[in-house]
């Protein structure tokens, strides 16, 4: 078979050699090597840069308890915190809202009412407005006495 003559304003393509494209590959591979090491590095340096988890705001209140005892701070701490209310010279601790708090306010109102005599006279009057019930409150009464009803004296069969 005879080749066909290349007519000559057409350029030849040469090959490169295998040296030159080897040292292509070399670069293409250590330039994906430096973003892959520079990825885990970034990754690995804005983990240790970021702050370490805080605790949660409730962490943070209930963290004055020491021994069972709650002292006055802790309680006002609880009270605000639960009842989303502003008492004077309260300020509730900074922290991330975990939902760990109790849903009910009982337990911080027994801590308030157990240091009632060391709170001022403008705090008392903040949390007595939780206190006591308002004029269109609907109180029930609960009596702690047992009525004839539910002795057990009515229960036994009459002879």
């Amino acid at each position: 078979m005879a080749s066909r003559p290349v007519p000559p304003d057409l350029p030849v393509a040469t090959a490169r050699p295998p040296a030159q494209r080897r040292f292509g590959r070399r670069r293409i591979v250590a330039l994906l090597g430096l973003l892959v090491v520079g990825g885990m590095a970034a990754f690995g340096l804005w983990r240790w840069l970021s702050p370490a988890p805080t605790a949660t705001v409730w962490q943070a209140i209930t963290a004055g308890i020491t021994n069972g005892a709650v002292p006055r701070q802790t309680a006002l701490e609880a009270f605000a915190y639960l009842y989303k209310v502003n008492i004077p010279g309260v300020t509730v601790p900074q922290g991330t809202e975990g939902g760990d708090g109790p849903t009910s306010g009982t337990g911080a109102m027994r801590w308030v009412r157990a240091n009632w005599d060391q709170l001022t006279a403008d705090q008392q009057t903040v949390i007595d407005g939780f206190l006591t019930p308002g004029t269109n409150d609907y109180v029930i009464p609960i009596d702690a006495s047992p009525s004839p009803a539910t002795s057990s004296d009515s229960t036994a069969p009459q002879v």
